[in-house]
């Protein structure tokens, strides 16, 4: 069963399209940064925000069970004990892109693009022209742009 955790609770439909059966608010994935651990819920996670959350998700994950790491959007930061990985045995994975092989690179684009596709990526891109990006990543600043804006140049 795939959870996702979203601050706008408006999305959850959205998510729910994606293929996610649990909806989990992200003020709930912030709540006990004070813990070692926590209760063990995840049997797995892909975390895209860093920071707390990912902490939190470490100390939440089943024994044996691991986290992948792939991006920053909450900080660098990474405010944790050991407890998870002695106690638990879990895992911490890092996600490169940067240094990763053309060639490995073009597989996934390719599985991405055909047997992975997902049906209804078109509602996650908003189109915008050169002159609208200023208002568009004030949008992203605030907090307000769900997906990823894609900019014309013609």
């Amino acid at each position: 069963d795939v959870a996702a955790s979203t601050g706008k609770p408006e999305q959850a439909e959205f998510l729910r399209q994606l293929g996610a059966r649990q909806i989990v608010a992200r003020s709930e994935l912030q709540e006990g940064c004070e813990k070692a651990l926590l209760k063990e819920r995840w049997a797995g996670a892909v975390d895209t925000v860093g920071g707390d959350i990912l902490f939190n998700v470490v100390k939440s994950l089943r024994y044996g069970g691991s986290a992948a790491c792939c991006g920053l959007t909450a900080g660098m930061s990474f405010k944790g004990s050991v407890a998870p990985f002695i106690l638990r045995g879990v895992n911490l994975l890092g996600v490169d892109s940067v240094e990763l092989p053309l060639v490995v690179k073009a597989s996934m684009w390719d599985k991405l693009s055909l047997q992975w596709k997902l049906g209804n990526l078109e509602s996650l891109a908003e189109e915008v022209a050169l002159e609208q990006l200023p208002a568009a990543i004030e949008q992203i600043l605030a907090g307000q742009m769900v997906g990823r804006v894609l900019v014309r140049l013609d």
